[in-house]
Protein backbone atom coordinates (compact mmCIF):
# COMPACT_ATOMS: atom_id res chain seq x y z
CA UNK A 1 0.00 0.00 0.00
CA UNK A 2 2.91 2.50 0.85
CA UNK A 3 4.29 1.94 -2.99
CA UNK A 4 1.48 3.03 -4.94
CA UNK A 5 1.04 6.21 -2.02
CA UNK A 6 4.81 6.57 -2.39
CA UNK A 7 4.69 6.78 -6.14
CA UNK A 8 1.69 8.91 -6.42
CA UNK A 9 3.56 11.90 -3.91
CA UNK A 10 6.90 11.42 -6.07
CA UNK A 11 4.36 12.39 -8.82
CA UNK A 12 2.92 15.94 -7.11
CA UNK A 13 6.61 17.33 -6.49
CA UNK A 14 8.03 16.12 -9.80
CA UNK A 15 7.98 19.04 -13.26
CA UNK A 16 7.51 16.63 -16.06
CA UNK A 17 7.71 19.82 -18.36
CA UNK A 18 11.66 19.14 -18.67
CA UNK A 19 12.23 16.16 -20.77
CA UNK A 20 16.06 14.63 -20.12
CA UNK A 21 17.49 16.29 -17.36
CA UNK A 22 18.74 15.50 -13.96
CA UNK A 23 18.38 17.37 -10.82
CA UNK A 24 21.49 19.72 -10.73
CA UNK A 25 20.23 20.99 -14.24
CA UNK A 26 16.30 21.66 -12.75
CA UNK A 27 17.77 23.63 -10.16
CA UNK A 28 20.62 25.36 -12.16
CA UNK A 29 17.81 26.49 -14.90
CA UNK A 30 15.60 27.79 -12.12
CA UNK A 31 17.99 29.87 -10.43
CA UNK A 32 18.73 31.22 -14.02
CA UNK A 33 14.77 32.21 -14.54
CA UNK A 34 14.70 34.01 -11.07
CA UNK A 35 17.09 36.33 -11.88
CA UNK A 36 16.98 36.97 -15.04
CA UNK A 37 15.14 40.54 -15.55
CA UNK A 38 12.16 40.96 -17.61
CA UNK A 39 14.67 43.14 -20.02
CA UNK A 40 17.12 40.72 -20.86
CA UNK A 41 17.98 38.67 -23.49
CA UNK A 42 16.39 34.97 -23.12
CA UNK A 43 19.15 32.37 -22.20
CA UNK A 44 19.51 29.46 -24.92
CA UNK A 45 17.91 27.10 -22.05
CA UNK A 46 14.89 29.13 -21.78
CA UNK A 47 14.84 29.31 -25.71
CA UNK A 48 14.84 25.59 -25.40
CA UNK A 49 11.03 25.77 -23.26
CA UNK A 50 10.28 29.21 -24.39
CA UNK A 51 7.74 26.81 -26.86
CA UNK A 52 5.67 25.62 -24.00
CA UNK A 53 4.13 28.10 -21.61
CA UNK A 54 1.55 25.90 -19.41
CA UNK A 55 3.04 24.32 -16.71
CA UNK A 56 0.96 21.24 -15.54
CA UNK A 57 1.34 19.14 -12.71
CA UNK A 58 -0.11 15.18 -12.80
CA UNK A 59 -2.33 13.99 -9.70
CA UNK A 60 -3.59 10.25 -10.20
CA UNK A 61 -3.43 10.86 -14.42
CA UNK A 62 -5.09 13.66 -14.42
CA UNK A 63 -3.21 16.96 -15.86
CA UNK A 64 -3.69 20.08 -13.26
CA UNK A 65 -2.65 23.77 -15.24
CA UNK A 66 -0.51 26.75 -13.03
CA UNK A 67 -1.72 29.51 -13.49
CA UNK A 68 1.59 31.31 -14.62
CA UNK A 69 5.08 30.96 -14.43
CA UNK A 70 7.59 33.63 -12.82
CA UNK A 71 8.01 34.95 -16.69
CA UNK A 72 4.55 35.16 -17.64
CA UNK A 73 3.56 36.61 -14.41
CA UNK A 74 5.96 39.61 -14.65
CA UNK A 75 4.69 39.92 -18.28
CA UNK A 76 1.04 40.29 -16.94
CA UNK A 77 1.91 42.52 -14.29
CA UNK A 78 3.94 45.08 -16.95
CA UNK A 79 0.44 44.95 -18.41
CA UNK A 80 -1.73 45.45 -15.88
CA UNK A 81 0.05 47.70 -13.90
CA UNK A 82 -2.03 50.59 -12.32
CA UNK A 83 -0.75 54.11 -13.24
CA UNK A 84 -0.32 56.69 -10.61
CA UNK A 85 -2.86 59.11 -11.99
CA UNK A 86 -4.86 59.30 -14.86
CA UNK A 87 -7.04 61.55 -16.40
CA UNK A 88 -10.21 60.57 -18.60
CA UNK A 89 -11.08 63.30 -21.46
CA UNK A 90 -14.01 63.03 -23.59
CA UNK A 91 -12.22 63.08 -27.06
CA UNK A 92 -15.56 64.16 -28.79
CA UNK A 93 -15.86 67.20 -26.89
CA UNK A 94 -12.61 68.26 -27.82
CA UNK A 95 -13.39 67.14 -31.23
CA UNK A 96 -16.36 69.45 -31.31
CA UNK A 97 -14.29 72.16 -29.52
CA UNK A 98 -11.51 72.19 -31.65
CA UNK A 99 -14.07 72.23 -34.67
CA UNK A 100 -15.72 75.30 -33.02
CA UNK A 101 -12.21 77.20 -33.10
CA UNK A 102 -11.29 76.87 -36.24
CA UNK A 103 -14.81 77.28 -37.96
CA UNK A 104 -14.06 80.57 -38.84
CA UNK A 105 -10.49 80.52 -39.81
CA UNK A 106 -11.43 77.83 -42.03
CA UNK A 107 -13.91 79.46 -43.93
CA UNK A 108 -11.73 82.82 -43.89
CA UNK A 109 -8.56 80.60 -45.70
CA UNK A 110 -11.06 78.61 -48.07
CA UNK A 111 -10.13 80.48 -50.69
CA UNK A 112 -6.40 80.62 -51.40
CA UNK A 113 -4.41 84.38 -52.01
CA UNK A 114 -4.18 83.43 -55.87
CA UNK A 115 -8.10 82.74 -55.97
CA UNK A 116 -9.03 85.96 -53.52
CA UNK A 117 -7.07 87.79 -56.46
CA UNK A 118 -8.71 86.42 -59.51
CA UNK A 119 -11.47 87.03 -57.98
CA UNK A 120 -11.03 90.96 -57.32
CA UNK A 121 -9.25 90.94 -60.54
CA UNK A 122 -12.94 90.09 -61.92
CA UNK A 123 -14.34 92.78 -59.89
CA UNK A 124 -12.00 95.33 -61.34
CA UNK A 125 -12.92 94.55 -64.83
CA UNK A 126 -16.94 94.59 -63.92
CA UNK A 127 -16.40 97.85 -62.09
CA UNK A 128 -14.39 99.26 -64.93
CA UNK A 129 -16.96 98.50 -67.20
CA UNK A 130 -19.66 100.22 -65.05
CA UNK A 131 -17.93 103.09 -64.83
CA UNK A 132 -17.40 102.97 -68.40
CA UNK A 133 -21.16 102.80 -68.67
CA UNK A 134 -21.81 105.81 -66.38
CA UNK A 135 -19.56 107.87 -68.37
CA UNK A 136 -21.24 107.35 -71.32
CA UNK A 137 -24.89 108.14 -69.65
CA UNK A 138 -23.29 111.53 -68.30
CA UNK A 139 -21.62 112.46 -71.75
CA UNK A 140 -25.18 112.00 -72.94
CA UNK A 141 -26.47 114.51 -70.31
CA UNK A 142 -24.23 116.96 -70.71
CA UNK A 143 -24.47 116.94 -74.66
CA UNK A 144 -28.36 117.34 -74.43
CA UNK A 145 -29.74 120.72 -72.73
CA UNK A 146 -32.89 118.65 -71.03
CA UNK A 147 -30.83 116.45 -68.83
CA UNK A 148 -28.00 119.45 -67.73
CA UNK A 149 -28.28 119.38 -64.04
CA UNK A 150 -30.85 116.65 -64.25
CA UNK A 151 -31.77 113.94 -61.09
CA UNK A 152 -30.62 111.34 -63.89
CA UNK A 153 -27.15 113.20 -64.16
CA UNK A 154 -27.14 113.20 -60.40
CA UNK A 155 -27.90 109.25 -60.80
CA UNK A 156 -25.34 109.26 -63.35
CA UNK A 157 -22.76 110.73 -60.69
CA UNK A 158 -23.36 108.48 -57.95
CA UNK A 159 -23.38 105.35 -60.23
CA UNK A 160 -19.69 106.01 -61.43
CA UNK A 161 -18.72 106.95 -57.80
CA UNK A 162 -19.68 104.35 -56.25
CA UNK A 163 -17.94 101.83 -59.48
CA UNK A 164 -14.68 103.97 -59.08
CA UNK A 165 -14.34 103.65 -55.43
CA UNK A 166 -15.02 99.53 -55.63
CA UNK A 167 -12.49 99.51 -58.07
CA UNK A 168 -10.22 101.36 -56.06
CA UNK A 169 -10.89 99.09 -52.72
CA UNK A 170 -10.30 96.15 -55.15
CA UNK A 171 -6.94 97.20 -56.31
CA UNK A 172 -5.60 98.21 -52.73
CA UNK A 173 -6.58 94.72 -51.69
CA UNK A 174 -4.24 92.78 -53.99
CA UNK A 175 -1.84 95.03 -53.21
CA UNK A 176 -2.41 93.84 -49.59
CA UNK A 177 -2.64 90.05 -50.06
CA UNK A 178 0.58 90.54 -52.41
CA UNK A 179 2.46 91.83 -49.45
CA UNK A 180 1.08 89.51 -47.05
CA UNK A 181 2.51 87.08 -49.16
CA UNK A 182 5.67 88.14 -50.17
CA UNK A 183 6.45 88.36 -46.76
CA UNK A 184 4.65 84.90 -45.64
CA UNK A 185 2.51 85.92 -43.31
CA UNK A 186 0.12 83.11 -41.51
CA UNK A 187 -3.09 84.38 -40.06
CA UNK A 188 -3.95 83.10 -36.65
CA UNK A 189 -6.49 80.48 -36.89
CA UNK A 190 -7.59 81.26 -33.33
CA UNK A 191 -7.86 84.70 -33.77
CA UNK A 192 -11.03 86.93 -32.44
CA UNK A 193 -13.43 87.55 -35.32
CA UNK A 194 -16.74 89.23 -34.83
CA UNK A 195 -19.57 91.38 -36.46
CA UNK A 196 -20.50 94.99 -36.76
CA UNK A 197 -23.99 96.51 -37.37
CA UNK A 198 -24.64 99.55 -38.12
CA UNK A 199 -27.99 101.46 -38.61
CA UNK A 200 -29.58 104.90 -37.82
CA UNK A 201 -26.59 107.40 -39.31
CA UNK A 202 -27.77 110.24 -39.01
CA UNK A 203 -25.68 114.01 -40.60
CA UNK A 204 -26.86 117.00 -38.55
CA UNK A 205 -27.00 119.92 -40.61
CA UNK A 206 -25.86 123.34 -39.47
CA UNK A 207 -28.76 125.73 -37.92
CA UNK A 208 -27.72 128.72 -40.49
CA UNK A 209 -28.72 126.56 -43.12
CA UNK A 210 -31.51 125.32 -41.84
CA UNK A 211 -33.09 128.74 -41.00
CA UNK A 212 -32.67 129.70 -44.54
CA UNK A 213 -34.76 126.29 -45.93
CA UNK A 214 -38.03 127.85 -45.28
CA UNK A 215 -37.14 131.14 -47.03
CA UNK A 216 -36.99 129.40 -50.54
CA UNK A 217 -33.19 128.80 -49.71
CA UNK A 218 -32.45 129.85 -52.92
CA UNK A 219 -32.55 126.96 -56.43
CA UNK A 220 -29.08 124.89 -54.59
CA UNK A 221 -30.10 121.48 -54.01
CA UNK A 222 -27.16 119.11 -51.53
CA UNK A 223 -27.27 115.42 -52.39
CA UNK A 224 -25.40 113.44 -50.25
CA UNK A 225 -24.58 109.68 -50.01
CA UNK A 226 -22.18 107.97 -46.99
CA UNK A 227 -19.78 105.24 -48.42
CA UNK A 228 -18.87 102.65 -45.83
CA UNK A 229 -15.79 100.68 -46.79
CA UNK A 230 -14.01 97.97 -45.02
CA UNK A 231 -10.42 96.55 -46.84
CA UNK A 232 -11.61 95.88 -50.07
CA UNK A 233 -15.48 95.82 -49.24
CA UNK A 234 -17.52 99.68 -49.94
CA UNK A 235 -20.99 99.23 -49.42
CA UNK A 236 -23.26 102.29 -50.53
CA UNK A 237 -25.87 103.70 -48.52
CA UNK A 238 -28.92 105.44 -50.10
CA UNK A 239 -28.79 108.99 -51.53
CA UNK A 240 -30.54 111.55 -49.81
CA UNK A 241 -30.53 115.31 -50.79
CA UNK A 242 -31.78 118.67 -48.71
CA UNK A 243 -35.23 118.85 -50.24
CA UNK A 244 -37.01 115.74 -49.20
CA UNK A 245 -34.09 114.31 -47.00
CA UNK A 246 -34.45 116.23 -43.53
CA UNK A 247 -35.71 114.75 -40.11
CA UNK A 248 -35.04 116.80 -37.05
CA UNK A 249 -32.43 118.95 -38.41
CA UNK A 250 -30.64 115.92 -40.30
CA UNK A 251 -30.41 113.48 -43.09
CA UNK A 252 -31.48 110.20 -42.17
CA UNK A 253 -30.01 107.43 -43.74
CA UNK A 254 -32.69 104.12 -43.14
CA UNK A 255 -29.65 101.81 -44.33
CA UNK A 256 -28.54 98.08 -42.04
CA UNK A 257 -25.34 97.51 -42.99
CA UNK A 258 -23.85 94.50 -41.23
CA UNK A 259 -20.25 93.60 -41.49
CA UNK A 260 -18.90 90.45 -40.53
CA UNK A 261 -15.72 88.05 -40.02
CA UNK A 262 -13.88 91.47 -39.39
CA UNK A 263 -10.45 90.96 -37.17
CA UNK A 264 -9.37 92.31 -33.91
CA UNK A 265 -7.75 94.94 -35.46
CA UNK A 266 -10.42 96.10 -37.89
CA UNK A 267 -10.61 99.77 -39.58
CA UNK A 268 -14.10 100.82 -40.57
CA UNK A 269 -14.19 103.75 -43.03
CA UNK A 270 -17.62 106.02 -43.30
CA UNK A 271 -16.63 108.46 -45.73
CA UNK A 272 -19.22 111.53 -46.64
CA UNK A 273 -19.70 112.54 -50.60
CA UNK A 274 -21.76 115.88 -51.27
CA UNK A 275 -23.19 117.30 -55.06
CA UNK A 276 -24.33 120.83 -55.23
CA UNK A 277 -26.54 121.31 -58.14
CA UNK A 278 -29.11 123.91 -59.04
CA UNK A 279 -32.95 122.73 -58.56
CA UNK A 280 -34.47 121.00 -61.22
CA UNK A 281 -37.13 122.75 -63.36
CA UNK A 282 -38.04 120.75 -66.20
CA UNK A 283 -41.05 118.57 -65.77
CA UNK A 284 -40.51 114.76 -66.89
CA UNK A 285 -43.27 115.19 -69.97
CA UNK A 286 -40.41 117.86 -71.44
CA UNK A 287 -37.57 116.89 -70.60
CA UNK A 288 -38.99 112.94 -72.12
CA UNK A 289 -40.75 115.22 -75.50
CA UNK A 290 -44.41 113.18 -74.14
CA UNK A 291 -46.66 114.76 -76.30
CA UNK A 292 -50.08 114.35 -74.99
CA UNK A 293 -51.83 113.71 -78.30
CA UNK A 294 -55.39 113.19 -78.32
CA UNK A 295 -55.08 110.55 -81.76
CA UNK A 296 -56.42 107.21 -81.14
CA UNK A 297 -53.87 105.75 -83.62
CA UNK A 298 -50.74 105.11 -81.68
CA UNK A 299 -47.28 104.39 -82.66
CA UNK A 300 -45.61 100.88 -81.39
CA UNK A 301 -42.73 101.64 -78.83
CA UNK A 302 -40.00 100.39 -81.44
CA UNK A 303 -41.84 102.52 -84.65
CA UNK A 304 -42.19 105.59 -82.21
CA UNK A 305 -38.50 105.50 -80.72
CA UNK A 306 -37.31 104.67 -84.58
CA UNK A 307 -38.66 108.13 -84.92
CA UNK A 308 -37.96 110.34 -82.17
CA UNK A 309 -34.03 109.05 -82.02
CA UNK A 310 -32.96 112.30 -84.33
CA UNK A 311 -35.89 114.56 -82.62
CA UNK A 312 -34.04 115.37 -79.44
CA UNK A 313 -31.20 112.70 -78.22
CA UNK A 314 -28.82 111.84 -79.98
CA UNK A 315 -27.11 108.55 -80.41
CA UNK A 316 -25.27 106.52 -77.73
CA UNK A 317 -21.82 106.22 -78.79
CA UNK A 318 -20.56 102.58 -79.04
CA UNK A 319 -20.68 100.14 -76.35
CA UNK A 320 -19.42 101.17 -72.50
CA UNK A 321 -16.46 98.98 -73.18
CA UNK A 322 -15.17 100.03 -75.72
CA UNK A 323 -11.91 102.12 -75.75
CA UNK A 324 -13.50 105.07 -77.10
CA UNK A 325 -15.03 106.36 -74.04
CA UNK A 326 -12.71 108.05 -71.88
CA UNK A 327 -12.97 107.72 -68.26
CA UNK A 328 -13.33 110.26 -65.63
CA UNK A 329 -13.84 110.73 -62.23
CA UNK A 330 -16.90 111.58 -60.44
CA UNK A 331 -18.41 115.01 -59.73
CA UNK A 332 -19.24 113.71 -56.08
CA UNK A 333 -16.08 115.14 -53.72
CA UNK A 334 -15.39 113.99 -50.43
CA UNK A 335 -17.12 116.52 -47.59
CA UNK A 336 -16.20 114.08 -44.30
CA UNK A 337 -14.81 110.56 -43.36
CA UNK A 338 -14.70 109.15 -40.00
CA UNK A 339 -12.66 105.86 -38.91
CA UNK A 340 -14.43 103.02 -36.40
CA UNK A 341 -12.02 100.78 -34.92
CA UNK A 342 -11.82 98.89 -31.91
CA UNK A 343 -10.40 101.42 -29.60
CA UNK A 344 -13.17 104.27 -30.58
CA UNK A 345 -16.26 101.49 -30.96
CA UNK A 346 -17.30 102.38 -27.54
CA UNK A 347 -17.87 106.23 -28.16
CA UNK A 348 -21.16 108.12 -27.91
CA UNK A 349 -20.51 111.30 -30.29
CA UNK A 350 -18.79 111.04 -33.48
CA UNK A 351 -17.00 114.10 -35.57
CA UNK A 352 -16.01 114.03 -39.28
CA UNK A 353 -12.96 115.50 -40.28
CA UNK A 354 -12.05 117.15 -43.24
CA UNK A 355 -15.52 118.85 -43.64
CA UNK A 356 -15.59 121.94 -45.83
CA UNK A 357 -16.29 125.31 -44.34
CA UNK A 358 -19.11 125.75 -46.82
CA UNK A 359 -20.33 122.43 -46.48
CA UNK A 360 -24.27 122.53 -44.91
CA UNK A 361 -23.48 119.66 -42.60
CA UNK A 362 -21.92 120.56 -39.02
CA UNK A 363 -18.99 118.28 -38.59
CA UNK A 364 -20.68 115.97 -36.55
CA UNK A 365 -22.86 112.56 -37.53
CA UNK A 366 -24.86 110.17 -35.47
CA UNK A 367 -24.54 106.27 -35.36
CA UNK A 368 -26.11 103.07 -33.72
CA UNK A 369 -23.77 100.28 -33.23
CA UNK A 370 -24.64 96.54 -32.17
CA UNK A 371 -21.12 94.32 -32.22
CA UNK A 372 -20.89 90.34 -31.28
CA UNK A 373 -18.29 88.26 -31.74
CA UNK A 374 -18.19 85.07 -33.64
CA UNK A 375 -15.71 82.85 -31.92
CA UNK A 376 -17.19 80.09 -30.37
CA UNK A 377 -15.29 78.96 -27.16
CA UNK A 378 -16.01 75.82 -25.45
CA UNK A 379 -14.05 73.57 -22.85
CA UNK A 380 -15.65 70.76 -20.34
CA UNK A 381 -14.52 69.23 -17.19
CA UNK A 382 -13.92 68.65 -13.73
CA UNK A 383 -12.43 71.23 -11.50
CA UNK A 384 -12.05 72.41 -7.87
CA UNK A 385 -13.70 75.05 -6.79
CA UNK A 386 -13.00 76.75 -3.38
CA UNK A 387 -16.64 78.13 -1.76
CA UNK A 388 -17.17 80.29 1.66
CA UNK A 389 -19.41 77.55 3.90
CA UNK A 390 -20.27 79.70 7.29
CA UNK A 391 -17.02 81.68 7.04
CA UNK A 392 -15.01 78.14 6.53
CA UNK A 393 -13.25 78.01 3.32
CA UNK A 394 -13.89 74.14 1.36
CA UNK A 395 -12.89 73.12 -1.72
CA UNK A 396 -15.71 71.16 -3.71
CA UNK A 397 -15.18 69.27 -7.47
CA UNK A 398 -17.57 70.13 -9.96
CA UNK A 399 -18.04 69.52 -13.41
CA UNK A 400 -17.57 72.60 -15.45
CA UNK A 401 -18.65 74.57 -18.94
CA UNK A 402 -17.26 77.12 -20.11
CA UNK A 403 -19.69 78.50 -22.51
CA UNK A 404 -18.75 81.75 -24.39
CA UNK A 405 -19.42 84.12 -21.90
CA UNK A 406 -20.47 82.07 -18.78
CA UNK A 407 -18.55 79.55 -16.65
CA UNK A 408 -21.57 77.04 -15.17
CA UNK A 409 -21.28 74.55 -12.92
CA UNK A 410 -22.65 71.19 -11.75
CA UNK A 411 -22.14 68.59 -9.42
CA UNK A 412 -22.24 65.66 -11.70
CA UNK A 413 -21.39 65.66 -15.73
CA UNK A 414 -24.96 63.97 -16.21
CA UNK A 415 -26.39 67.25 -14.58
CA UNK A 416 -25.18 69.66 -17.85
CA UNK A 417 -28.30 68.35 -19.65
CA UNK A 418 -30.92 67.56 -16.77
CA UNK A 419 -30.31 70.53 -14.20
CA UNK A 420 -30.08 74.07 -14.19
CA UNK A 421 -26.39 74.82 -13.24
CA UNK A 422 -25.54 75.13 -9.38
CA UNK A 423 -23.91 78.74 -9.78
CA UNK A 424 -22.35 80.56 -13.09
CA UNK A 425 -19.62 83.09 -13.17
CA UNK A 426 -20.41 85.77 -15.82
CA UNK A 427 -17.01 86.89 -17.86
CA UNK A 428 -18.38 89.89 -18.56
CA UNK A 429 -17.67 91.11 -15.27
CA UNK A 430 -14.39 89.77 -15.15
CA UNK A 431 -11.96 92.74 -14.76
CA UNK A 432 -8.77 90.11 -14.69
CA UNK A 433 -6.23 91.09 -17.05
CA UNK A 434 -4.94 87.88 -17.36
CA UNK A 435 -5.91 84.49 -15.49
CA UNK A 436 -3.04 82.49 -14.48
CA UNK A 437 -1.73 80.36 -11.87
CA UNK A 438 -1.91 82.16 -8.52
CA UNK A 439 1.46 82.68 -6.19
CA UNK A 440 1.37 80.19 -3.14
CA UNK A 441 0.74 83.58 -1.01
CA UNK A 442 -2.38 83.48 -2.38
CA UNK A 443 -3.39 80.44 -2.64
CA UNK A 444 -0.71 77.19 -1.44
CA UNK A 445 -2.71 74.74 -3.34
CA UNK A 446 -1.09 73.80 -7.08
CA UNK A 447 -2.34 74.70 -10.08
CA UNK A 448 -4.83 77.21 -8.97
CA UNK A 449 -6.44 80.45 -10.95
CA UNK A 450 -8.31 83.27 -9.81
CA UNK A 451 -11.41 85.35 -11.11
CA UNK A 452 -12.37 88.53 -9.84
CA UNK A 453 -15.49 89.38 -11.17
CA UNK A 454 -17.60 93.03 -10.18
CA UNK A 455 -21.17 93.61 -9.97
CA UNK A 456 -23.83 96.22 -8.18
CA UNK A 457 -23.82 96.01 -4.36
CA UNK A 458 -26.64 94.14 -3.33
CA UNK A 459 -28.34 94.66 0.49
CA UNK A 460 -27.40 90.92 1.53
CA UNK A 461 -23.61 91.62 0.75
CA UNK A 462 -20.71 91.76 3.50
CA UNK A 463 -16.96 90.69 3.56
CA UNK A 464 -16.08 87.40 3.57
CA UNK A 465 -13.07 85.01 2.31
CA UNK A 466 -14.63 85.18 -1.33
CA UNK A 467 -16.44 88.85 -1.30
CA UNK A 468 -15.21 92.40 -0.55
CA UNK A 469 -17.66 95.14 -0.27
CA UNK A 470 -17.22 98.73 -1.76
CA UNK A 471 -19.52 101.58 -1.57
CA UNK A 472 -21.23 101.06 -4.91
CA UNK A 473 -19.96 98.14 -5.98
CA UNK A 474 -18.97 94.33 -4.95
CA UNK A 475 -15.98 92.08 -5.68
CA UNK A 476 -15.83 88.36 -6.05
CA UNK A 477 -13.09 86.48 -5.85
CA UNK A 478 -12.96 82.77 -7.49
CA UNK A 479 -10.51 80.46 -6.62
CA UNK A 480 -10.66 77.74 -9.13
CA UNK A 481 -8.20 74.61 -9.13
CA UNK A 482 -7.38 72.29 -11.96
CA UNK A 483 -6.18 68.66 -11.05
CA UNK A 484 -2.89 69.18 -12.93
CA UNK A 485 -0.51 71.48 -14.93
CA UNK A 486 -1.89 70.84 -18.48
CA UNK A 487 -5.41 71.28 -17.62
CA UNK A 488 -4.92 74.57 -15.47
CA UNK A 489 -2.93 75.67 -18.88
CA UNK A 490 -5.92 74.66 -21.35
CA UNK A 491 -8.09 76.05 -18.96
CA UNK A 492 -6.64 79.52 -18.33
CA UNK A 493 -5.65 80.23 -22.44
CA UNK A 494 -9.68 79.37 -22.92
CA UNK A 495 -10.47 81.78 -20.54
CA UNK A 496 -8.10 84.73 -21.96
CA UNK A 497 -9.39 84.07 -25.35
CA UNK A 498 -13.03 84.76 -24.36
CA UNK A 499 -11.69 88.03 -22.54
CA UNK A 500 -10.11 89.00 -25.15
CA UNK A 501 -12.82 88.42 -27.40
CA UNK A 502 -15.27 90.31 -25.00
CA UNK A 503 -13.09 93.04 -24.49
CA UNK A 504 -12.92 93.40 -28.09
CA UNK A 505 -16.81 93.04 -29.03
CA UNK A 506 -18.18 93.35 -26.05
CA UNK A 507 -20.00 97.45 -25.79
CA UNK A 508 -21.56 96.78 -22.20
Amino acid sequence: MQGPLLVTKLKLFSYPLFEESDDSTDISDLLDEALDSPGQSASPKQQKRAGSDDVTLEDDGLAISLFHSVSSYRQQKEKTFTPIKQIVRNPEVRQIASHQESYHSSESNEMSIQQQIRSLQDEISTQQNVMAQACQALNLCRATAEFSGSTEQVEGEKLLLISSQKRQAAINEIQRLKSEAAMKVVSNNLASRGTLSLSNIGLPLKKEFLTMLPKGGGDIVHYFIVLIRSRGQVIPLQMLSTVDGIQDGALRFPNLVQLSNLSADFDVAIEVYALQTRKEKMNHETKYHIRKENSKMRLTPKKFSSKTDNRGLAKTPTSAGSSGVNLRSSSFGLVGVANITSATLRRLEWSLERVPFASPIDGTFQLRIQSHSESLIEERGFLTVFEDVGGFGAWHRRWCLLSNDQLLFWKYPDDEKLKEPQYSINLRRCITENVGVVSHDVCARPNTFLLITVRPREDGDRDSLVMTCYPNETALRHLVCADVKEERQLWCTQINRVLANLRVWNLE
